[in-house]
């Protein structure tokens, strides 16, 4: 609206217009939020599921560690060699040398003061 000049009022037809698009909005929302919510209370029973049987007593030394490990042997040789193909090379040599420095660094001042103390 320009200065001086007053707004035009909307019609009652588009006032009922804007009414009905909101309304149908409003019911898109709630079937989308209601679906969202059974797909919430249905994932922990799914997820109950797949750690079943992670805490279990088997009645031998170390029987979890070894089904933990037996489970997960197919993956253990791609997990080093994921980190280091591809454009994941990059992000990994940048970690591995930060820590190295972030994990020296104070180990050689530590160890320097504690010889010239001793």
């Amino acid at each position: 609206a320009l200065r001086g000049q007053a707004a035009a009022a909307p019609s009652p037809s588009t006032v009922a217009q804007v009414r009905e698009s909101r309304m149908a909005e409003q019911a898109q929302g709630s079937v989308a939020q209601a679906a969202q919510a059974a797909e919430a209370q249905e994932a922990p029973a799914s997820e109950e599921k797949a750690h079943a049987g992670e805490l279990e007593w088997t009645g031998r030394f170390a029987g979890g560690v070894i089904g933990d490990i037996k489970r997960r042997y197919p993956y253990y040789l791609s997990d080093w060699v994921d980190a280091f193909k591809g454009g994941n090379a990059q992000m990994s040599f940048s970690a591995v040398i930060f820590l190295f420095f972030a994990c020296i660094s104070p180990a050689l001042a530590f160890g320097s003061l504690f010889s010239e103390a001793t």
